[in-house]
């Protein structure tokens, strides 16, 4: 008697919701619901890897900066040293890349930094990934003394 009262009744009496997570209101597989939640892990895990590591890595290989696409205002004769070389260096724009939004104000806060830079009037995004940087030059003291 024991064994007949343990057997399922196979009446008007069900087990809906028996073996899923949420009960009889949602039926899910606990498998189901695992592979989902899994599969939506892997996928926000994947957009945050490449937008910290992916994005940059494939941009600065492809379109960083070097410094023969810096264009400058012709040197005057006195001055000896690679303005435009020191400037690339020291400002560290090897670094950035030709597709930043803020390259511009970068290269012009690089050149604005140089000894032998007065002013920067403009720079300017050219073709062919390239930049032109209008400079006003300091005048040598050897220069001045001549000129008054």
């Amino acid at each position: 008697m024991a064994a007949s009262s343990m057997r399922k009744k196979s009446g008007g009496e069900s087990n809906k919701g028996t073996g899923s997570l949420f009960g009889p209101i949602v039926s899910i597989s606990p498998n189901l619901l695992l592979c989902v939640m899994l599969l939506l892990a892997c996928t926000i895990g994947g957009v945050l890897g490449w937008k910290k590591w992916g994005q940059p890595a494939l941009v600065q290989t492809t379109t960083s900066l070097s410094v023969e696409q810096i264009n400058v205002t012709k040197q005057p004769a006195w001055i000896k040293a690679d303005v435009r070389g020191e400037a690339f260096r020291d400002g560290s724009l090897g670094e950035l890349s030709f597709l930043d939004k803020g390259v511009a104000i970068k290269i012009f806060r690089a050149f604005e930094l140089h000894t032998w830079v007065i002013k920067v009037n403009r720079v300017n995004k050219g073709p062919n990934r390239s930049f032109d940087v209008d400079l006003n030059y300091q005048i040598g003291r050897a220069s001045w003394r001549e000129r008054v």
